[in-house]
């Protein structure tokens, strides 16, 4: 009864088959969830480095609108420039004439590069408005800037259409974008392990109506291997009492109680086989320690135990070769398994055929080969 607590005590842990199942679905699952998380990091890094852009356009605009109201306000020469409180550090904006010559530069240093597009309207050319350069400055440094250019008309007298560009060094933008990009992917190196864990919980939810129905049947199995073999018991009682006053019955009588008997042994071999079968899906390995067993004894028993049963089937046992002691799991397990296959194989040989048993002796383990004709 001991057996019985201690096992239906761990009657909620996984077998193994379970526990691969859920290994095998936890790794799909992780697999899938970081595919997602990754396809979602992905859209966001380029959602975040898109709207970084369309930021750094608006600023742009902003300054070239900035520029529209400072040139109404002030003249423009030569030598003049737009009030400092317009920029900031790493801004500039340069003024051509309608000529297409520089007037001048305020902020920071560009490239007397400019190009407009002629006769293009539309979006074609908002979009040429907008160029990104790259050049050398005087420390030999190369830098990356992104300008808008825009025709204004000045509303002073004497002073034609203008041309300005304003342009923003984009480091400080590839600098944050580099940020954000960094901390996505700090993000996915560490993530397969939540992915893991959220994924070991997900197969556990998913493979618990299966646990719950795999308990049910061991408990099934062990309980109903028990129940069986008090009415057994009492059935085989009853049918040996009434052969031994089987003089005084008729033969058919005696015939029919023979048959009862023979069907109440047959029962109470497979009620035996079920509580082996519960006891075998209850066994695990990792909580029974290893011990000596001697498999040419335990041969020896296993012959003298299906003796009779070959000598009815006119089979004969024969064990070939031999092993030394090991330290091997349960004995009683080995014997349980072992047992049934031979019984299955005295059971479906032909009459005046052998069983044959042989022990092959391996570095850690013992080879036991059954094999019938």
């Amino acid at each position: 009864m001991s057996w019985v607590k201690i096992k239906k005590e761990n009657m909620n842990d996984y077998p193994k088959t379970l526990k691969r199942a859920r290994l095998q679905w936890t790794a799909i699952f992780t697999v899938s969830i970081f595919a997602i998380v990754l396809f979602f990091s992905i859209f966001i890094i380029r959602i975040q480095h898109t709207t970084i852009d369309a930021r750094l356009d608006s600023r742009l605009i902003e300054l070239t609108n900035l520029s529209q109201n400072a040139l109404d306000l002030f003249r423009i020469q030569n030598d003049e420039s737009l009030p400092s409180f317009l920029f900031e550090e790493g801004q500039s904006i340069q003024v051509y004439g309608p000529a297409g010559n520089l007037r001048f530069t305020i902020g920071e240093r560009m490239p007397e590069n400019l190009q407009l597009p002629e006769n293009v309207e539309g979006e074609i050319k908002k979009e040429r408005l907008f160029q990104t350069i790259r050049f050398v400055d005087k420390d030999g440094n190369t830098r990356e800037v992104r300008t808008y250019s825009r025709v204004i008309k000045p509303k002073l007298p004497g002073v034609g259409d203008l041309i300005v560009r304003a342009g923003i060094d984009v480091k400080a933008v590839n600098e944050e974008k580099e940020i954000f990009r960094t901390r996505v992917i700090t993000f996915l190196l560490i993530f397969p392990l939540l992915s893991f864990l959220m994924a070991y919980l997900l197969a556990g939810m998913v493979l618990q109506p299966v646990k719950e129905n795999y308990n049910l049947l061991r408990k099934f199995s062990f309980d109903a291997s028990h129940e069986l073999k008090t009415p057994l018991a009492i059935i085989q009682m009853s049918t040996g009492m009434l052969l031994s006053k089987k003089d005084g019955l008729e033969e058919s009588v005696s015939k029919k109680i023979l048959s009862i008997e023979n069907a109440s042994q047959r029962m109470d071999r497979l009620v035996i086989q079920l509580l082996q079968l519960a006891r075998a899906q209850e066994y695990n390995e990792s909580n029974s320690a290893k011990e000596p067993v001697d498999m040419n004894q335990l041969m020896a028993e296993l012959l003298a135990e299906y003796e009779v049963y070959a000598q009815k089937k006119a089979v004969g046992l024969v064990v070939l070769g031999s092993v030394q002691k090991k330290p091997l799991l349960n004995k009683t397990i080995i014997r349980m398994v072992i047992g049934n296959i031979v019984e299955n194989a005295i059971k479906f040989s032909p009459e005046n055929s052998p069983v044959q048993i042989r022990l092959e002796e391996g570095k850690t383990s013992v080879m036991v080969q059954v094999k019938d004709f």
